[in-house]
């Protein structure tokens, strides 16, 4: 990883920890612990397969459908506490057409809107 940087943009909605591990020391966990680097290379194959299923959603899927699918996928007991404005940058889109397919979506009587709250009623 030596040479290689990038910008990152991390955003909780929760109370969270993190803590940053130098690449030279994470070096030597790896090598010290070899399930570490079994566990990282799992997690980097989710988070490209989680990647590629996003991409092919946004390229292939209108972002009626993919709204929907997020939000079955996404709400515990048939409710979902999330902005407009967090729900677009989780599907990479402008607030303002999820907030539109949505408003349909109430009208066709699929969900009905809270603030921040999303009811699902026949999605």
């Amino acid at each position: 990883m030596d040479g290689i940087s990038y910008d990152v943009f991390i955003q909780s909605t929760q109370n969270t920890s993190i803590a940053i591990i130098p690449s030279s020391i994470f070096q030597i966990l790896k090598e010290k612990y070899p399930k570490i680097n079994d566990y990282v290379l799992s997690l980097i194959t989710k988070r490209f397969n989680t990647l590629i299923k996003v991409l092919e959603q946004a390229l292939f899927m209108p972002l009626s459908s993919r709204i929907c699918d997020f939000l079955k996928e996404n709400a515990s007991n048939n409710t979902l506490k999330i902005t407009h404005e967090a729900l677009a940058n989780h599907l990479g889109s402008a607030r303002e057409a999820v907030s539109r397919i949505l408003k349909e979506l109430e009208k066709e009587g699929k969900i009905k809107l809270e603030r921040s709250k999303i009811i699902l009623i026949s999605l």
